[in-house]
């Protein structure tokens, strides 16, 4: 049975085209997938990222995912000293309901945060209430009837007794294509309009898929962005993009073999070019081996 995704993953499929590969925030990275059957999955990476002084910064990091019957365990963990952990149970007399537990640590700065939630998965609609110790008690909800659907995400304030997350989803969907209208909510101390997001995926045929948002901000500013994706071979995708600041993306995905995969990308900005101006080019590539 296909089950509907979470709020924030309405509109998934757009942002990957536009936003995964892209890894501009990055110099180089390099990850190691392994896994045992279907039970244990591991990924360990190392990238450098820029920084201010020029002196690139080396961040390394840990992940593994472990189901057992009734229970999924996940976990990663950071050289920067920040670790995440999720435990998922099931009770098999209710496998559409699941019990949450997650933890995010930083001991750089001494600072966690915890949720507990329950969660109900079906056909038609996707339901979870937790609790946060921010605290907040939190509902993210989407329903769907044939190839429309909703989606509210609500965040209540325990100490303000106020909304400080109030997000609306609408959008249509089927096989090939989908369209998304979101309102994501920005300030958390008044009530007011918050981002518009409209945003569309198209897959045109088996290999061509096309992809745009439009963002109207809280600022009245409108930002658009656009891209898409063409699989030359099983073995070889470039994904292109652009948006309204001028900013102009490439990204060519290489499977070398079943062990090796090179992901390369560049991206410079096509305003400077009409101004005279040698254009400030960023690159950088991932090696994934065993993905």
């Amino acid at each position: 049975m296909a089950k509907l995704e979470s709020f924030d993953r309405i509109t998934k499929l757009q942002e990957d085209l536009l936003e995964k590969g892209y890894c501009f925030n990055q110099i180089a990275a390099i990850s190691l997938y392994a896994k045992a059957a279907d039970d244990l999955k591991t990924k360990s990476s190392i990238r450098q990222i820029p920084s201010d002084n020029h002196i690139p910064i080396t961040i390394g990091s840990v992940y593994f995912s472990y189901s057992i019957p009734q229970f999924l365990f996940k976990q990663e963990i950071f050289t920067s000293k920040f670790f995440k952990s999720f435990v998922e149970y099931t009770n098999p007399k209710y496998p559409n309901s699941t019990l949450q537990f997650e933890l995010d640590h930083n001991a750089d700065s001494h600072s966690q945060k915890k949720s507990i939630s329950i969660e109900q998965i079906t056909e038609k609609h996707r339901t979870k209430f937790s609790i946060t110790d921010y605290p907040s008690l939190n509902i993210s909800t989407v329903a769907k009837h044939k190839n429309f659907g909703c989606g509210l995400e609500l965040a209540l304030g325990l100490r303000s007794l106020r909304f400080i997350t109030y997000n609306a989803a609408l959008f249509w969907s089927n096989d090939r294509h989908r369209i998304g209208i979101k309102h994501i909510s920005t300030d958390k101390k008044e009530y007011s309009l918050g981002n518009l997001v409209c945003s569309m995926y198209y897959d045109f045929k088996k290999d061509l898929k096309l992809g745009s948002s439009f963002i109207y901000t809280s600022e009245k500013t409108v930002e658009v962005k656009f891209g898409c994706q063409y699989r030359f071979s099983p073995d070889l995708i470039i994904k292109t993009r652009g948006d309204s600041e001028g900013a102009l993306g490439i990204v060519l995905r290489n499977r070398i073999n079943e062990y090796l995969t090179v992901v390369s990308a560049s991206q410079f900005n096509v305003k400077s070019l009409s101004q005279n101006r040698s254009p400030k080019m960023d690159f950088s590539f991932k090696v994934k081996i065993n993905e």
